[in-house]
C-alpha cells in the first residue's frame, strides 16, 4: 500500500509540473520541451511569429554556455526572414562563446548563411581567432577563402594572426592569395611584418592579388615598398589605381621614387607618377626642379599631366613659370591649356 501511494504522489507531482510548465509558442515539441528551458526554447524558435523566435533567441543567449543544445538551431536562425530574429540569434551564439566556434566553421563554407556566420564568428574575436587560424589551412580553397576574409574583419584584434596570413599569401588558389593581402590591408600597420611578402605579391599572375597587394601596402604605409609600387603604378586599373593611392598615401616618403620614376623610359609610368606627384601637392614642392625638366618631356601627355601637377603647387611652383610658358606654344592643344591653367594659379593676375 505503501508504494501505491508514492508512485500516486509521483505521478501527480509529474502532473502538476508539467500542467505549471509554460505551454511553447511553436509546433508540438513533446513532453521534454515543456520542463527543459533550453528545449523550450529551441522550439520556440520554430514559431510562425517572429518576435517569439526573437524572444528565443535572446533567451537562449542569457543561458550562455548552458544553450550549448540549442548552437545547431540558433545557426540555422541565422537565415531566419526577420532581421531582428538573425541579429538576435547571432547574439545569442556569441553569448554561448566557444561551443558555438566549431558548428559556425562548419557552416562558413556555404553560401546560405556565409555572411551572418561570419559576422558572428568576427563579433566572437580572439574566442573564435584560433579556428579561424586553422581553417586558413583547410583542404577546401572557399573555406580558407572565407576563414582570411573573416579573420580581416576582425581589423586590428586580427595582429596576432599576420603570421597566417602572410604564409597563404603562397596558397595555390589565387581567391585564397587575394583573400590573405586584402585581411593584411584591415590589420593595417600592425601587419608590417607581412610587407615583404607582399611586395612579392606585386609580382603575383593574378591581377586580383597584385591590386590587394597594391592596396594594402598603402595601408601598411610601407616607404619600402615603394619602388615596387611604381613598377605597377601604369598597369590598367585597379592594379595601377592601387599603386597611385598607395603612394600618394605614403606622401612625402614616396617622394624619392617618384621623381625617379619621371626618368623612366616608359611614359605611362612617367605620367603616372607626375600625377601622383599632383595628388601630393605641396609635399612635392621640392621637386618642381625635376618637374621643370619634366616639361620637355617627349610624351605630350606626360606634359600635360607635369603642367597640371604645377599647377596644384600655386606659389611654390613659380620657378617653372618661364618653362609653362614656353609650352604656350606646345603643337598640342592640351598641353597648351594646362601650362595656361597652371599659369593663371602660379601667378595668378592682379585686379587692377
Amino acid at each position: 500500500m505503501v508504494g501505491r501511494s508514492l508512485i500516486s504522489i509521483s505521478l501527480s507531482m509529474w502532473v502538476a509540473l508539467l500542467a505549471a510548465a509554460p505551454e511553447p509558442a511553436g509546433a508540438d515539441c513533446g513532453l521534454l520541451a515543456r520542463v527543459d528551458p533550453v528545449q523550450r526554447e529551441i522550439c520556440n524558435l520554430r514559431s510562425e511569429q517572429a518576435h517569439t523566435r526573437q524572444a528565443a533567441a535572446r533567451a537562449l543567449g542569457a543561458m550562455g554556455a548552458k544553450a550549448r543544445p540549442a548552437v545547431g538551431a540558433l545557426i540555422a536562425a541565422l537565415a531566419d526572414e526577420s532581421h531582428m530574429v538573425s541579429r538576435e540569434a547571432s547574439r545569442a551564439l556569441v553569448q554561448i562563446g566557444k561551443p558555438a566556434v566549431g558548428p559556425l566553421l562548419e557552416r562558413l563554407g556555404r553560401d546560405r548563411v556565409h555572411g551572418a556566420v561570419s559576422q558572428t564568428l568576427v563579433r566572437m574575436g580572439k574566442t573564435a581567432l584560433p579556428a579561424l587560424q586553422r581553417a586558413a589551412t583547410h583542404r577546401a580553397a572557399r573555406v580558407r577563402r572565407r576563414a582570411l576574409e573573416t579573420i580581416g574583419g576582425m581589423k586590428l584584434r586580427a595582429a596576432v594572426a599576420v603570421p597566417t596570413l602572410r604564409r597563404a599569401l603562397s596558397d595555390r588558389d589565387p581567391t585564397v592569395r587575394a583573400a590573405a593581402a586584402a585581411a593584411l590591408g584591415e590589420v593595417g600597420v600592425r601587419a608590417v611584418t607581412a610587407v615583404p611578402a607582399l611586395r612579392r605579391a606585386l609580382r603575383d599572375r593574378d591581377e586580383g592579388v597584385r591590386w590587394r597587394a597594391a592596396r594594402t601596402l598603402g595601408r601598411v604605409g610601407a616607404a619600402s615598398a615603394a619602388p615596387d609600387l611604381a613598377r605597377v603604378i601604369a598597369e590598367r586599373d585597379p592594379v595601377g589605381s592601387s599603386a597611385r593611392d598607395a603612394l600618394a598615401a605614403l606622401g612625402a616618403r614616396s617622394l624619392k621614387t617618384l621623381v625617379q620614376t619621371l626618368k623612366n623610359r616608359d611614359p605611362k609610368r612617367r605620367q603616372a607618377a607626375a600625377a601622383v606627384l599632383g595628388e601630393l601637392g605641396l609635399v612635392a614642392a621640392p621637386a618642381v626642379s625635376d618637374l621643370t625638366r619634366a616639361l620637355e618631356d617627349p610624351a605630350p601627355d606626360v606634359r600635360r599631366e607635369v603642367a597640371r601637377t604645377l599647377g596644384r603647387m600655386g606659389a611654390r611652383a613659380r620657378p617653372a613659370a618661364a618653362a609653362l610658358r614656353k609650352l604656350l606654344k606646345d603643337r598640342w592643344i592640351l598641353v597648351r591649356q594646362a601650362a595656361a591653367l597652371a599659369l593663371s594659379r602660379i601667378q595668378p593676375r592682379t585686379k587692377q
